[in-house]
Order: C-alpha cells, then sequence, then structure tokens
C-alpha cells in the first residue's frame, strides 16, 4: 500500500521495496555455490530481496538478460540475478544466464546480471551481491526498506508531500 500511495505522490519518480540498501552495508550475506562440472565453488556475497522495480530506482543497470517482473512470484520458478562480480566469480568462462546457483539451500536460475554496487562505503570497493524476488520469500518480515527517487529540483517539498500522504 505504501508503495502504490507513494508513486502517486508529484515529484516522486520511482520506489521500489527492498529488505536492506546498501550503506551503511544492511542487509545479509550468504555462501552462494555453483557445480563446475565435477566439483563445487562457492564464495560470499551481499543478498537483497527486492521488488521488480528496485535495479530501476537505483540505477543499478542491466547489463545481459532481464531484471524480475511480476510474474516472479512464489508460482514461479526461484529466480535470481547476480552483480557483474558474482557472475564472473561463479562463471568466468561463460554466461551466467539460465545457470543454476544454490543459496541459503535453494536452487535459483540465474535471469539476469546486473552492474556492480558498493554496498557498504563509497570509499570500498565494489561487491557482488545477488538479488532475490521479493515474491519468492519465505521469511516473514516485519519491516521493509522503501527506496525513493524523487525529482532532483526539489526534493524537501517531495518528501514533505510524500510524508503527508503516507500518514494520510
Amino acid at each position: 500500500e505504501i508503495l502504490r500511495v507513494s508513486r502517486g505522490v508529484a515529484g516522486v519518480q520511482d520506489v521500489s521495496a527492498t529488505s536492506a540498501l546498501p550503506f551503511p552495508g544492511r542487509g545479509s550475506s550468504w555462501t552462494i555455490s555453483v557445480r563446475r562440472g565435477a566439483e563445487q565453488f562457492a564464495t560470499t556475497c551481499w543478498v537483497r530481496e527486492t521488488d521488480p522495480t528496485y535495479a530501476e530506482t537505483l540505477r543499478i543497470p542491466l547489463l545481459s538478460g532481464r531484471s524480475f517482473s511480476d510474474a516472479d512470484d512464489g508460482n514461479a520458478p526461484a529466480a535470481a540475478l547476480v552483480s557483474e562480480s558474482l557472475a564472473e566469480q561463479l562463471w568466468p568462462n561463460g554466461s551466467p544466464l539460465g545457470q543454476t546457483l544454490r543459496a541459503n539451500g535453494m536452487d535459483r536460475i540465474v535471469l539476469g546480471v546486473v552492474g556492480d554496487v558498493r554496498q557498504e562505503a563509497l570509499g570500498l570497493d565494489l561487491q557482488s551481491a545477488l538479488y532475490l524476488p521479493l515474491a519468492q520469500s519465505n521469511q516473514r518480515r516485519r519491516a521493509m526498506t522503501r527506496a525513493v527517487r524523487t525529482d532532483p529540483s526539489d526534493p524537501l517539498n517531495t518528501l514533505s508531500a510524500l510524508r503527508d500522504a503516507i500518514w494520510s
């Protein structure tokens, strides 16, 4: 409901929901694994559960494949987006699209590759991340983080209007 109300506020360009935003590096990190022939390869990365508009709202570029859609719900195959650096770690010699990775005990199909994001601070290196559709989450959340992109010409008035719309 908050997302729907927020989208109707003048000056709001994009709105999305996520389990956690970057900075100051909040969120979860998981061990992700893939099969490479007879061997298993594992690495650790940041994990964000997001709605379909998250990457667009944060201006994270889609490099290949596709982003999440409303169809990536609990009835669809378990899906994932991987950051560019995670794709390079897991599949150094091939495309990640359509590949299967294991995250938190569940196999997921890679739908797309997105740009890397600084997760902890601007001065630190880009970090690998895995994005999962919120609609496929099996966790009950007490709270979600909303990301709002506003018109840069008047952010304070937009913030005030957004606050009033949410409280109404």
